[in-house]
């Protein structure tokens, strides 16, 4: 139960280019969820610590796009 857990939060962000292990926790510390990372708007993303404007610009589009 905890191996499926762990790789439904990693599962959304390990696909984008850019994103490595410490933007992830980054993210999933601020967010704490994948779900309101995808809510999330692009400044909130470029807001957080650990994430470039580049970065969040690439995760906002990853999660609008799909």
């Amino acid at each position: 139960r905890q191996l499926r857990a762990k790789g439904m939060f990693k599962g959304g962000l390990e696909s984008i280019s850019g994103v490595g292990p410490s933007t992830r926790r980054a993210l999933l510390r601020k967010f704490r969820t994948i779900e309101n990372i995808k809510n999330a708007t692009l400044e909130d993303l470029e807001q957080t610590t650990g994430v470039t404007k580049p970065t969040a610009k690439q995760i906002y589009n990853h999660f609008k796009n799909k």
